[in-house]
């Protein structure tokens, strides 16, 4: 009796040993596990992701807008500053011209006055000369009569006639002298009278020289300021470039955000896809110019992907939505232009490139056929077109038999 007693309370110790054990080892597991929830985004939820999104997007379009205003303006300065700079080194090089021509002419002036003061002096050596030859001749005329002067050569005369020959031959004399002397003393002032000219003129073309040349320095000096200042604005034009540079960057990042965004709303089916597309265009109106798959990019002229269907036709035709929907992304979007991306269901979406105008918003509601924008040539295009694109399941596919064009 005693013994089964023993065995029934060691059997009871071993069983309630094991029941806390099992408590222990789950009381382990709550401790060891991580606590692991993974909730699903609703599509309010990522649609009002994608709208704060794109309002950070817009805002920096806006600034990206201003940006692009600065560089504009700053290139049209460098601009009009080259264009001063040029217009100054025409100045510039038309008085370096005429200071040429004015030192050129100081030389000749130069020459000139040397060559008066020449001719003068031979003129003075001359007139010496002749007055030293007239006298001669008045002493030989008196020589011949014996006399020592005039008044005794004329005193000395033997009778009225012999005085009035005597008269005449002095008159002869002098009058000869005179007329020579006066004929060179006329020559004289001539070259005295030239030769001031010529160092007048030389006095003017100095002071004009002088001015040309303070008028060059100033030319020189407002040219050296408008480099200074082209070069400014250029560093200025660089800066909002590098800053533009950096929000497209960042525009790019959430782009990529909204994208992936708008692939998980895809996935979530809050709309009936058809199964069939209306065709995004009116009929007749359009010629394609590109095709899914590879093609020659227009830009680059490399071989390269291509995402879509691209539609040539004329600005302003109007764009259908291609089946109902909701409209995910309604804006500008990279090298898309303005762009509409519209959630199908079933995992469909519908892109629509480089519009002109947008007629819907983000969170829209729309319906087959419906409006949603107008054709453009807006992004990284190269005149006026739709691109086309589908995804299914956030991939992008060939869109032809979803348009019948297969």
């Amino acid at each position: 009796m005693a013994r089964s007693q023993k065995h029934n309370r060691l059997t009871r110790f071993v069983k309630q040993t094991a029941a806390l054990s099992a408590c222990v080892l789950a009381v382990g597991v709550l401790f060891l596990t991580p606590d692991i929830h993974v909730t699903a985004k609703s599509n309010a939820e990522i649609q009002s992701e994608i709208n704060t999104l794109n309002s950070k997007m817009s805002k920096i379009t806006k600034e990206q807008t201003t940006l692009k205003n600065q560089i504009a303006g700053a290139k049209a300065q460098a601009n009009d500053y080259s264009t001063q700079i040029t217009n100054l080194s025409y100045e510039i090089d038309l008085i370096d011209e005429q200071i040429t021509v004015i030192e050129s002419m100081l030389k000749q002036y130069d020459e000139l006055t040397a060559a008066q003061a020449a001719q003068i002096a031979e003129l003075e050596v001359e007139i010496d000369k002749q007055q030293h030859v007239l006298d001669d001749m008045i002493r030989m005329s008196y020589e011949y009569g014996g006399a020592a002067s005039s008044v005794e050569f004329i005193f000395s005369a033997e009778n009225f006639t012999d005085l009035l020959s005597r008269i005449d031959l002095l008159s002869y004399h002098l009058s000869y002298n005179d007329k020579i002397l006066e004929n060179y003393n006329e020559a004289l002032e001539s070259l005295e009278k030239t030769k001031a000219e010529y160092e007048e003129a030389k006095v003017t073309m100095s002071q004009y020289k002088d001015e040309q040349e303070k008028l060059r320095a100033d030319l020189a000096q407002k040219q050296a300021s408008a480099a200074s200042m082209r070069e400014k604005v250029l560093a200025n034009a660089e800066t909002y470039e590098a800053e533009l540079a950096k929000k497209q960057a960042y525009i790019n990042e959430l782009n990529d955000e909204v994208k992936r965004l708008a692939a998980m709303f895809a996935k979530e089916d809050t709309t009936t896809y058809t199964g069939t597309f209306k065709f995004p265009l009116p009929a007749n109106v359009y010629r394609i110019t590109s095709y899914y798959g590879t093609r020659k990019d227009p830009f680059t002229g490399k071989t390269a992907s291509h995402t879509g269907y691209d539609f040539a036709c004329a600005k302003g035709t109007e764009i259908y939505a291609a089946d109902d929907g909701t409209v995910v992304i309604a804006k500008w979007n990279g090298s898309y232009g303005n762009c509409v991306t519209i959630n199908h269901g079933g995992g469909i979406m519908s892109l629509y490139g480089h519009c002109s105008t947008i007629n819907v918003v983000s969170g829209q509601k729309v319906k087959r056929g419906d409006v949603i924008a107008t054709v453009g040539s807006t992004g990284r295009s190269t005149g006026n077109h739709l691109h086309f694109s589908v995804f299914k399941n956030g991939k992008l596919i060939d869109p032809a038999p979803y348009i019948g064009l297969k």
